[in-house]
């Protein structure tokens, strides 16, 4: 099966493959300190990330300095992603406080939709592939 192929995912397979339900469950459930404007990089526990994977993030990164809206940037590959914290805090609160209105973000489909919902933007950028890494 993989690691991308959990069943019982609320959307479609190919968004889910940005991040699992259960990468997704993790980044929902940290705390994140409300004083920066820092943006998580969530990726795939299958392989250690070695500095040399990741020689590109800063420049992947300039996007959100640019985008004060863009909430989400996501590669090509499988369960990596940049996330903006303060977009995080936000769909934390709601998805606590949702009701009937924001239901459960159960996979990163759902995460997508709150986001967009929430007025972030969110970007595909084709250098952040863990799967074309050594």
């Amino acid at each position: 099966m993989g690691l991308f192929g959990s069943k019982g995912s609320s959307s479609d397979s190919k968004t889910d493959r940005i991040l699992t339900p259960t990468q997704v469950a993790e980044v929902l459930a940290d705390e994140y300190d409300p004083s920066s404007e820092a943006v998580i990089f969530v990726h795939a526990t299958s392989r250690e990330i070695t500095p040399a994977d990741t020689w590109l993030l800063p420049m992947i990164q300039f996007a959100f300095t640019k985008e004060p809206k863009l909430g989400l940037v996501y590669g090509t590959g499988s369960g990596c992603a940049l996330i903006r914290q303060t977009a995080l805090r936000q769909i934390q609160a709601a998805s606590r406080g949702a009701g009937s209105s924001g239901g459960q973000i159960r996979s990163c489909a759902d995460l997508m939709k709150a986001l967009e919902r929430a007025g972030f933007s969110l970007k595909q950028d084709p250098r952040l592939d863990l799967d074309l890494l050594p």
